[in-house]
């Protein structure tokens, strides 16, 4: 595909959308100055250098002003190539040099600069057999020893002094730590089974089926020989623990499992309530040596959490409004919103009639209320505070998981005028995700194969909260389940790491996909670009807890700069409310 654009870029750089000042050297750069465009294949590099030639070439007569600046580019990248061990390559290098340093710049069109001054003959026939042959001549010697390739991964860590950076390497990342694996030989299926909250323990007949499936993986092992790829070794480790499980048979060990506690009473705020579901997941969450899936929410306890996180809209020195997005269904394809509003002109004056207007494609569906594109805040004379009015968006008109202001038009009545005026709805950009659930082995092999195409862009947003009076064992303690709620109210499927010894940084790892794609929508402005079917994106969070306090990391990987951004910002917030803010748990 690299080769194909090279090729359609030297050709049709006249049909450029854009400003050729700014496009032709940026495409230049990227077709030659990349640190990856040495690592493609050689037919690929030499139609990038032919291309970049092309542009030199055409400069002139599409934009004379950055002719210069594509010259000194050649100039300095060329060389690179020139020392390529790729015949064809470093030829082509060699040759784009020699026709730029001859050609430069004319007032009004690249002139040869002599280089055809000499008439050009033909080569006579026999001139070959007129050349002497240096005695030194080797022709078995290699001009060059063979390259060596780079290897792709490494265990070095991007910061080793930071202990909740993000890994180097996408086996770092989900492994969470730098720790070696386990020796394929010795995994076994019993020591993956005891991590699980309903242990299978074996028989009599599983020890000596345990050792036969070990010996039968530790010969294979030996005999293919120890494998330096990630990838193969999670393989082999497979291979070995289905041998391991083909010849053991299992049985049940039933133990006693405590109930979840008792529902709170119907007295009870609804803040109580969610505080001791969350208390009892917290105590049910498995302390297994292995990592293990976050605990889920139900979507009235996710909806009463954000029913917490009331903002502000709209205010002039009549009227404020305010939101709160409860909850967002990827299978109604709804977005649920609370809207209310309160009266701050005097009492003298008579305010009525507040409405709400929503743009089109996002106009709220026929059960919400309201007409196809307005939802009635208070019908009449509101004194005071209005009711809390409940508002279904349709969802197909996003499809981009970044923040979005929603342009929305806020109109009442005062003193017998009708007053509109703009004002803007913040929607976070995770309510446009969708948790993806799958385990950890099935995110090695996505980013595997897909990291370099859907995983492009990182990233990072720490945040630091104190908690005054918290000891750090407590703070270690709690710290899972507020990134369960987090990942709940995020959209995002969570992955705990194995317990962490005492000073060291919890990790987690949350996942999601974007929302089906609904090309046939009408789409806002702005959310016309989508993500591709396949893309995901992926947080690592990892955590130092620490006395009277918490230090937060976010880092996150999409193929998209703004949706990184947008998302690591955004958990970052959450993680702040529920740790320190509205979200906080009820002591």
């Amino acid at each position: 595909v690299i080769g194909a654009c090279a090729w359609v870029v030297g050709e049709f750089y006249k049909d450029f959308e854009a400003e050729a000042e700014a496009c032709l050297p940026k495409v230049a750069r990227a077709l030659l100055s990349a640190k990856s465009v040495h690592d493609l294949e050689p037919s690929v590099q030499t139609q990038s250098i032919w291309a970049g030639l092309k542009l030199y070439f055409g400069s002139q007569a599409v934009c004379p002003s950055v002719t210069g600046e594509l010259r000194e580019l050649l100039l300095t990248t060329l060389p690179s190539f020139v020392k390529s061990t790729h015949v064809d390559v470093s030829d082509r290098a060699t040759l784009a040099i020699t026709l730029v340093k001859h050609m430069s710049p004319g007032a009004s069109l690249i002139e040869c600069g002599g280089l055809f001054a000499p008439p050009l003959v033909p080569v006579a026939s026999g001139a070959q057999r007129e050349l002497q042959v240096p005695a030194d001549l080797d022709l078995d010697e290699p001009f060059f020893e063979d390259e060596v390739p780079a290897p792709t991964q490494t265990e070095t860590r991007v910061d080793p002094t930071d202990p909740y950076s993000l890994a180097a390497t996408y086996k770092d990342d989900l492994q969470f730590a730098a720790q070696e694996a386990p020796p394929v030989a010795a995994a076994s299926a019993n020591a993956s089974q005891t991590s699980s909250m309903f242990y299978l323990g074996g028989n009599k007949d599983a020890a000596a089926a345990e050792g036969e499936g070990s010996a039968e993986a530790g010969s294979s092992s030996k005999a293919g020989g120890a494998s330096s790829d990630p990838l193969e070794a999670m393989r082999q480790k497979l291979a070995a623990a289905r041998a391991g499980a083909a010849a053991t048979r299992y049985e049940v060990l039933r133990e006693d499992v405590r109930a979840p506690a008792a529902p709170a009473a119907a007295a009870a705020a609804a803040a109580a309530t969610v505080t001791s579901a969350s208390s009892a997941r917290s105590a049910q969450m498995p302390a297994a040596s292995g990592s293990s899936a976050l605990p889920s929410y139900s979507e009235k306890e996710l909806a009463e959490l954000h029913g917490r996180l009331w903002a502000a809209c709209f205010g002039d020195s009549a009227l404020r409004l305010f939101a709160a997005v409860r909850s967002a269904s990827s299978k109604k394809m709804q977005l649920r919103l609370e809207l209310r509003c309160e009266k701050v002109a005097a009492a003298s004056q008579a305010l009525a009639d507040v409405t709400v207007s929503f743009p089109g494609a996002a106009a709220p569906v026929p059960e919400a209320g309201g007409t196809s594109s307005s939802v009635s805040l208070a019908v009449g004379a509101l004194e005071g505070r209005s009711g809390k009015v409940r508002v279904a968006l349709n969802l197909n008109a996003f499809s981009l998981p970044t923040t979005c202001m929603l342009p929305i038009e806020v109109s009442y009545s005062l003193d017998g005028q009708t007053i509109t005026q703009s004002a803007e709805l913040r929607l976070p950009s995770t309510m446009f995700l969708v948790p993806w659930q799958v385990n950890e082995d099935e995110i090695a092999e996505y980013m595997a194969t897909h990291a370099s195409e859907h995983l492009i862009e990182q990233h990072a947003t720490v945040v630091a909260v104190e908690l005054s009076g918290q000891p750090q064992a407590q703070i270690a303690q709690e710290f899972p389940a507020v990134v369960s709620r987090c990942a709940g109210l995020c959209h995002l499927h969570g992955i705990q790491q194995q317990a962490a010894a005492q000073g060291k940084s919890q990790k987690f790892l949350m996942v999601a996909r974007p929302l089906p794609s609904n090309s046939g929508s009408e789409k806002l402005a702005g959310q016309e670009a989508e993500l591709a079917a396949d893309s995901r994106v992926v947080c690592l969070l990892a955590a130092m807890p620490k006395e009277g306090g918490i230090d937060v990391k976010a880092t996150v990987k999409a193929s998209r700069k703004d949706v990184c951004e947008s998302v690591s910002n955004e958990i970052a917030s959450i993680v702040r409310e529920l740790l320190a803010g509205r979200l906080r748990a009820a002591a």
